[in-house]
């Protein structure tokens, strides 16, 4: 699952619609959390009948501040990248595994971990901003384990 997003513009004043804000690869304090041109879920997985494991990889496209990106889109001039404290927030790559085992009929253990290589998310340099980050686009717990049993009946 690969998501690529053209368009996401926002008018932050209704009563101004010829305002408009082209926030697609961007993140700040006009577009509010980041909104990556492309995002993407890619997953394989093997199963060889009583027992699977998988591997899924979970993508994040750089974005650029706000700050910059707006005046540049809208014909203004945009402050230098190298005047910004953050000027963008790198590309991301999460790596998750999977497996599941068939112990008896009707008895299913499973496991795995998420972002295995413990990935940490890009610092925003504001603690207004939650957790010093965008927790709702960025992995923020870094690798996390589980283990569960299904029990059907």
């Amino acid at each position: 699952d690969w998501t690529w997003t053209e368009e996401f513009t926002a008018t932050p004043v209704q009563a101004m619609p010829q305002i408009q804000n082209e926030c697609v690869g961007s993140w700040g304090l006009t577009c509010g959390e980041p909104i990556p041109e492309w995002r993407g879920i890619t997953r394989i997985n093997l199963d060889a009948g009583f027992w699977s494991v998988g591997l899924r990889h979970r993508y994040i496209a750089s974005v650029t501040n706000d700050r910059y990106i707006l005046p540049l889109r809208s014909g203004g001039t945009p402050p230098g990248l190298d005047t910004l404290s953050y000027p963008g927030l790198p590309s991301r790559n999460y790596f998750d595994i999977n497996f599941t085992i068939d112990v008896v009929e009707n008895f299913q253990f499973f496991g795995g971990a998420r972002n295995i290589f413990n990935e940490k998310p890009p610092a925003v340099g504001s603690q207004a901003v939650r957790s010093n980050t965008w927790p709702a686009t960025y992995d923020v717990l870094g690798t996390e384990m589980f283990l569960g049993l299904v029990a059907k009946f």
